[in-house]
């Protein structure tokens, strides 16, 4: 609920190019938070993102990254405190309501924590577009925590391989290859 010029930052720091990486090493304690990129040393926002710092209490489904290509297997970090075998991860387009709609595709998480990868293409064939996940209570619609994600369109060599024949010469090599496509 605070903006910038408000109370004093609980942390900040310069950026020193046009994108990369801002590491903070302040040790936050549970709750919500609000990051901003703040322009020209003033207060005109420019970017802001909320997160949520939480405990081991706390339910939480965290996606190892924002956006994936279409052709990437989706990594998700989850926290189900009070763990039931049949506590599950599913996938749905914006808008979709559990119980109403079915997921596009889902998981049973195998523990009360740790980490769930749904393989391209054996757990999921996703579009390109923007979709959100839930991590769900014991084979119901309770929703505990969410996440969005975002799929892009394939990129590099598997954009080639998806759509067109390649040749690869000279082959073998010691050396310097070219492709063909």
């Amino acid at each position: 609920g605070e903006a910038p010029g408000g109370p004093e930052s609980i942390d900040w720091q310069y950026i020193t190019a046009d994108s990369g990486t801002v590491e903070f090493t302040t040790s936050l304690t549970p709750g919500d938070y609000v990051v901003y990129l703040l322009c020209c040393d003033g207060y005109n926002i420019k970017a802001k993102y909320n997160f949520k710092v939480a405990d081991a209490s706390t339910p939480t489904l965290v996606s190892s990254s924002m956006t994936y290509a279409a052709n990437d297997s989706l990594v998700f970090y989850y926290n189900s405190p009070s763990f039931d075998p049949y506590d599950w991860i599913g996938i749905y387009n914006p808008g979709d309501v559990p119980g109403d709609i079915n997921s596009i595709t889902w998981q049973y998480i195998p523990a009360a924590s740790g980490t769930m990868v749904f393989r391209y293409p054996d757990n999921h064939e996703l579009e390109p577009g923007e979709y959100w996940a839930g991590l769900f209570c014991c084979d119901g619609y309770d929703l505990y925590a969410q996440t969005t994600i975002i799929i892009t369109e394939p990129v590099g060599i598997n954009r080639i391989l998806n759509n067109a024949e390649i040749s690869v010469f000279p082959n073998p090599s010691s050396g310097i290859v070219s492709v063909r496509t």
